[in-house]
């Protein structure tokens, strides 16, 4: 982009038309206005006009502008009628966008408990289930985050009440621990019979649950005072169809303990999985190859840090499983986008729909079919996977690289320009260590000792300030070294090992995906089956992650030493 036009993008006493003006592409997050507040800011724009301008970004339609912030000022400006209004232009990519949009709806005095919440669960959606970081962008404590997500267990009526404050929190708190059902038909009495949150509390504490209907084992149930079993037959320690628990909290601590065990398989099967109120279904996409392409699902959703599941922890929903989640909206819809080529009109429809494990991802029935087109992969790799495949890069690295004098000399020219901040002619224009080195490497050895001899001159002579060492990471510039490498890949192959440490960064079904593109679930097989054994791949691969792993490792007529990643070798891919 020009200077000029930066600059213009960055004014803030723009006016544009409203006709120029469109919603943002991916969805308002503040779906609702009080008709009370919009009449206020009505009269308020009538007697002032709007003050503070809306935020807004270039469209990808030529002339349009979406509408990043201010919506409210935007909607009321429409209904008086009005042709223009201030804006703050923004060049944000689409990332920026959609957390500037995220942060204005909660930047704001007249924020509700439930509107907190429901910020609460964006921004830990958004942070792919991360708490901590969702509280640090808020500007909360952690607990704050924590008891906010736990108002939407709250049924949609529960929340309706306490965002209008028919009822209180403490109202809101005590009904989120039952089911969704009894929650609606306690509210009724709760407004129509004006119940003080010490009589909910009151009536709550003699509830009881069905003990058939128990997720956990309740084997220690039989003998338990709070069994109502025992009321009726104190000898009798068969727990049948009628037994009750009557000690809920015992009850909720018993099934939290199951959730978290259900949750700790899950995650060795699924990678990330979060629970149902840290993701609403706006915040995140069913994602399938029907929906991003064959390709992009295997190569890239498939190792994806965003493709999670959500686990359900409502009360008699718990452990429901929701499989393929995508949390990152941003490039699921990039990925939907390229995938979507349209064709002439058929006369055929497109199939309705695609299902999952609990949801089903629709489409409208249309005439006109799209056609998968070739575009690049995009993944988020799990971070101990990447970290894993370049310990691994490095340590091979070293072997092959340790007496080349040219890597040597390219990477003492590197720190000592980093050192001294003189511009050489081999790196002068280049911007971070990494890029300093790789442009090192392109020039001859003689040229490099001439430029390592005039940096460190200018050092000792010139420079004052000490240099950081951030972007100084061996490894990554030993991986540079090795994508200059005619044998990179054949590098890459034989620092992948199919070993214990390395499989243990993957979940079973990226395992079982390894397995399949290298041809081992073949060769197993095939094994077996010459040795005519019950065992086969389908059935290892569902035996737990731990005994699949010794399975595959233990496995030694299979030869691993042609295979690697997809993932490793784009590490050193040039």
């Amino acid at each position: 982009m020009s200077e000029d036009k930066t600059t213009q993008l960055n004014q803030i006493n723009n006016t544009l038309p409203l006709s120029c003006l469109i919603d943002f592409k991916f969805g308002n997050a503040r779906n609702k206005m009080k008709t009370c507040e919009l009449e206020e800011l009505k009269s308020s724009i009538k007697e002032l006009g709007v003050i503070q301008p809306i935020t807004v970004r270039p469209s990808e339609i030529s002339g349009m502008f979406e509408v990043i912030a201010g919506n409210r000022r935007w909607k009321a400006s429409q209904e008086l009628s009005l042709t223009e209004i201030p804006c703050l232009i923004r060049d944000f990519n689409d990332e920026q966008a959609y957390e500037a949009h995220l942060a204005e709806n909660i930047e704001r005095s007249d924020l509700s408990i439930v509107d907190e919440a429901k910020a609460a669960q964006r921004f830990v959606s958004l942070y792919e289930g991360n708490h901590l970081e969702a509280a640090k962008r808020l500007g909360w404590t952690p607990k704050k985050i924590k008891d906010r997500l736990e108002l939407l267990k709250c049924s949609d009526s529960v929340l309706k009440a306490l965002d209008e404050n028919t009822i209180s929190i403490s109202h809101a708190v005590i009904l989120a621990a039952f089911s969704e059902k009894l929650q609606n038909g306690t509210l009724e009495k709760v407004v129509s019979e004006k119940w003080t949150v010490e009589y909910l509390k009151e009536r709550a504490g003699k509830a009881k649950n069905w003990l058939r209907k128990a997720k956990f084992d309740i084997s220690d149930c039989s003998n338990c005072q709070h069994n109502t079993i025992h009321q009726n037959d104190m000898f009798d320690t068969n727990l049948s169809g009628d037994a009750q628990c009557a000690n809920i909290p015992c009850w909720r601590s018993k099934t939290d303990e199951w959730l978290e065990s259900q949750r700790f398989a899950a995650e060795e099967r699924y990678g990330k999985v979060l629970l149902w109120v840290d993701s609403s279904k706006a915040d995140r996409n069913t994602v399938s190859p029907s929906v991003v392409g064959q390709e992009q699902y295997e190569n890239g959703c498939m190792g994806c840090v965003s493709k999670v599941a959500i686990m359900d922890n409502r009360s008699g929903k718990e452990g429901e499983l929701i499989e393929s989640q995508c949390v990152d909206k941003i490039c699921f819809a990039k990925c939907t986008t390229a995938i979507n080529t349209p064709t002439p009109p058929v006369n055929d429809d497109i199939d309705p729909s695609t299902t999952t494990h609990s949801e089903k991802a629709t489409h409208e029935k249309t005439t006109v079919k799209t056609k998968e087109t070739p575009t690049q992969v995009v993944q988020k790799t799990p971070k101990s996977v990447l970290l894993h495949e370049e310990k691994s890069l490095r340590n091979a690295g070293i072997e092959v690289l340790k007496d080349d004098p040219k890597i040597m000399a390219a990477l003492l020219l590197s720190l000592a320009n980093e050192l001294s901040g003189y511009k050489n002619s081999i790196t002068s224009d280049s911007y971070d260590f990494t890029q300093k080195f790789t442009k090192a490497l392109q020039a001859d050895l003689e040229t490099i000792n001439q430029q390592i001899s005039e940096s460190l001159s200018c050092f000792l002579a010139d420079k004052k300030d000490e240099c950081t060492t951030e972007a100084k990471s061996p490894t990554r510039l030993i991986i540079k070294a090795l994508s200059n490498r005619d044998d990179s890949e054949n590098i890459a192959k034989k620092a992948w090992k199919a070993d214990k440490e390395t499989l243990g960064n993957y979940t079973i079904d990226q395992i079982v995906a390894l397995c399949e593109q290298s041809g081992f679930d073949k060769a197993y097989d095939s094994v077996q089956t010459s040795l005519k054994k019950s065992d086969n791949f389908a059935k290892v691969s569902k035996s737990g992650k731990a005994k699949f792993i010794k399975v595959i490792t233990e496995f030694s007529e299979f030869d691993w030493s042609d295979f690697a990643p997809s993932t490793m070798l784009k590490h050193v891919s040039a």
